[in-house]
């Protein structure tokens, strides 16, 4: 089940990190059966990969939303794509090299990693706070203030 629903004003943002030659897919339901309700085009090298708006996690796919112009209409849209197929950077707020990996989504909780600006590690969980992330064997959340889902620029 989603880690908290669309209702809820929680909104992180992930680039899209896809070789795929034909796009990325976006699907209707948190699953590699689920039905492809759009695709994102592959980047070129002109052209930045594209930023997501990310609203919910389940069971390694997050919830997107975008807006689309239907017949002249602002429409939203909601699917789903795979943690796999995005990416986020560790960026601290502070100037800082790393950034605290958190053993709960609170900055009060205990401090278990520290974690580099040049981190691989797996997206595992989303929330209001920020993202649960798997790093060199631990699991822990990045506070999404350290969190930054442009992959152009700084979110500083």
């Amino acid at each position: 089940s989603p880690t908290f629903a669309q209702g809820d004003n929680c909104v992180h943002r992930v680039w899209v990190e896809d070789k795929d030659p034909k796009g990325t897919n976006i699907r209707d339901t948190p699953s590699i059966k689920g039905k492809i309700i759009d695709v994102i085009a592959p980047a070129t090298d002109e052209e930045a990969e594209g930023s997501l708006e990310v609203i919910s996690y389940s069971n390694g796919w997050l919830k997107t939303r975008w807006t689309e112009i239907v017949n002249g209409k602002e429409k939203t849209k909601f699917g789903w794509i795979s943690v796999k197929k995005v990416a986020f950077a560790i960026e601290s707020k502070s100037g800082k090299r790393s950034v605290p990996l958190y053993s709960s989504a609170s900055r009060k909780s205990k401090k278990i990693a520290s974690v580099p600006d040049t981190a691989k590690f797996d997206i595992v969980g989303l929330s209001c706070f920020g993202f649960k992330i798997s790093y060199n064997g631990k699991t822990g959340w990045i506070w999404e203030g350290d969190a930054c889902g442009n992959p152009l620029t700084t979110c500083s």
